[in-house]
């Protein structure tokens, strides 16, 4: 890799009036966040500016709105210019399709306790993790219907997931401290409630809770841990390399790509930073300060602006 760029400040975004905790980039110029305010916002780049401007304010959650998840044209049928889903300490999922105003699409219902996690598959399947330990997957074509549930899928509460570009599975992370990688789960013949379905793979290596997930293209995923470490794992499970360096907690991770330098890993922590991260040997190359915890990041093309 060459020498990455230095990234500075480009624009503030501010509407919110409470924590945001999830983020969701939706396209080049646009990206959804949600919040403890109990809303999603949709921001789009504003014209002739820097910064970024709200699109649409996404009402519908009875508390915080802690996951997000991006829905790609045509991945949902009722959905052909895409849109994003959203799980909240109301226990509900709340599809949201263009123009991404009034009324959700569909809610989904089923978990006993906040919803901490969602992704969509690549067949337009949602995925959603609760703190009631289970897993639940539903339909993407007939929305608001369950197809399965893994009720004991994790010890303790599941607290992110990340669909698997290469197939028609996902990743879960959870506080129990495992990581678990599952594959078609829900084609088997042991019924909707059934938790019998097991996970492909268990992975271990996080000393605390796994509270981030995210694909690094050509390598495997990233996680985010309550160990104040990140790390990167490969299809077969192993590690490849590992972040240390957060003060604190770290909350979120994620891979970026950068013109003409191949990739970087970014988290956040509770100790106020962002840091950006070299895959190839697990080195710091920059620190980005925050007037607090930061809880959400999510890749992109980045450049060097």
């Amino acid at each position: 890799m060459s020498a990455s760029p230095a990234y500075a400040l480009r624009a503030e975004c501010r509407g919110h009036e409470d924590d945001v905790r999830g983020v969701a980039v939706m396209a080049p110029d646009a990206f959804a966040t949600c919040s403890r305010d109990k809303t999603v916002r949709v921001w789009r780049e504003a014209i002739g500016d820097d910064g970024y401007a709200t699109a649409a304010v996404c009402v519908g959650h009875a508390s915080f709105v802690t996951a997000l998840a991006f829905v790609p044209a045509n991945a949902i049928p009722s959905l052909p210019s895409g849109g994003v889903v959203s799980g909240g300490r109301d226990t509900s999922i709340c599809v949201w399709g263009e123009p991404m105003s009034g009324e959700p699409v569909a809610r989904l219902e089923g978990h006993s306790l906040d919803v901490t996690a969602v992704c969509v598959l690549n067949d337009g399947t949602i995925v959603s993790g609760a703190m009631d330990k289970s897993i639940k997957v539903w339909s993407g074509t007939n929305l608001g219907t369950c197809v399965k549930t893994l009720a004991d899928a994790h010890g303790s509460s599941v607290l992110a997931l990340v669909a698997l570009p290469e197939t028609n599975g996902f990743v879960s992370g959870s506080a129990d401290k495992t990581i678990k990688v599952w594959n078609d789960v829900w084609n088997d013949e042991s019924g909707e409630e059934s938790g019998s379905a097991k996970p492909s793979q268990t992975l271990l290596g996080h000393n605390d809770t796994v509270r981030g997930l995210a694909i690094m293209p050509g390598v495997g995923f990233l996680s985010a841990s309550h160990d104040c470490t990140a790390r990167l794992w490969s299809r077969g499970g192993e590690t490849a390399a590992i972040f240390a360096g957060h003060a604190a907690l770290v909350y979120s991770v994620a891979s970026i790509r950068v013109k003409d330098s191949g990739s970087l890993v970014v988290t956040g922590s509770e100790d106020n930073t962002c840091k950006l991260w070299n895959p190839a040997d697990g080195s710091c190359v920059q620190t980005l300060a925050h007037p607090g915890c930061v809880w959400a990041v999510a890749g992109g093309l980045g450049d060097s602006g």
